[in-house]
């Protein structure tokens, strides 16, 4: 039997939501973000090497910095799907990002402290120790694997008991709460003297990190409720709980610190006359481009006049990003850009 065209049809099944815990950094922007819409605002990144978010970001369609950004305070991402002409807004975003490097990509990916990404990670530095550990430690027939894997089941019976209890709300005590507000106005105070105003964001959201830690130390205690067991409405921290996250506040902040001095090396160095030099360059030859184009035009025409330039294709794809990136042009549609 033919199956003939245009008739008999009905409407064009709804694609299914695509379901994943783990995103890859390696995601255009909006690929990142239709995935945390599909999976109700939640989701983990974790990369290995710091350099895969650092060349997505460099990338013409992968600058997510505003995403991230947005998720740490969870604030709404909006975004528009030119598939269907469809406008989402991801209410409630709730993003974990965890990566992994050297101390100079650190620098690659948040050039400066002034660049709102510095202040919503959190820094530590792992010490090189000179001392060969025994490989064959504990060489037995439990991996790691299953510890993990029996870890991820008894952490997911508590995640869904904690989801049918419903809404908690958490509270530190009044005594806490006048400790909380002399310990950070301390550290803020501190960090102005000594680093100046660039430091200010990143001790201001230290705060915030520490009453979630209160919160997961509070939240974790409730492990300890056998059976069914109800669980109670309010959850007040404890003070044992509670004196431990200072504690990891003042460490936090020591590596912090240490990121935040080490970019302040690398902007130093790239200050030399040399480079200062070179980045002049760089940046006359971005506005002489810049000028040479019309207020609105295609990619085509910007390589047409690019070559005209003597700018090599992929030096100009490079400014095309940095000028999108500084705010300097703006991309209307596919291939389509206008001055601003």
């Amino acid at each position: 039997m033919k199956k003939t065209k245009g008739k008999g049809g009905g409407d064009e099944p709804q694609q299914p939501p695509v379901r994943m815990l783990f995103i890859p950094a390696n995601s255009s922007a909006t690929a990142l973000f239709q995935t945390l819409n599909d999976n109700e605002g939640q989701a983990l990144m974790f990369e290995t090497e710091g350099d895969t978010l650092t060349t997505t970001f460099r990338s013409e369609h992968g600058n997510y910095s505003d995403g991230l950004r947005k998720a740490f305070h969870h604030e709404p991402i909006t975004y528009n799907r030119r598939k269907d002409r469809e406008y989402v807004e991801i209410t409630m975003p709730r993003l974990s990002v965890l990566l992994s490097g050297t101390p100079r990509q650190v620098g690659a990916l948040i050039p400066d402290a002034e660049n709102g990404l510095f202040s919503r990670f959190l820094f530590y530095n792992l010490p090189l120790r000179p001392v060969w550990n025994d490989v064959f430690a504990g060489n037995d027939d439990d991996t790691l694997d299953s510890r993990f894997l029996r870890l991820g089941g008894r952490f997911f019976q508590f995640y869904t008991r904690l989801l049918k209890a419903g809404p908690l709300r958490f509270t530190l005590t009044v005594e806490q709460q006048v400790e909380f507000n002399r310990f950070f106005g301390n550290l803020q105070e501190q960090g102005l003297q000594c680093k100046g105003p660039d430091m200010l964001a990143s001790v201001r959201r230290l705060g915030l990190t520490a009453y979630r830690i209160c919160m997961v130390f509070s939240a974790l205690r409730l492990m300890d409720y056998e059976g069914d067991a109800p669980l109670p409405a309010t959850l007040c921290c404890r003070d044992d709980d509670f004196h431990t996250t200072l504690l990891m506040i003042q460490v936090l902040l020591r590596h912090t610190e240490a990121a935040y001095e080490s970019l302040q090396a690398e902007a130093s160095h790239t200050s030399h006359p040399a480079s200062v030099s070179q980045g002049n360059t760089s940046e006359k030859r971005r506005q002489a481009l810049l000028q040479m184009l019309p207020p609105e035009f295609d990619r085509a025409l910007y390589q047409d006049k690019a070559h005209e330039a003597g700018i090599p294709t992929r030096t100009a794809d490079r400014y095309l990003i940095e000028l999108c990136n500084q705010g300097r042009l703006k991309k209307e549609g596919h291939g389509v850009y206008a001055k601003k």
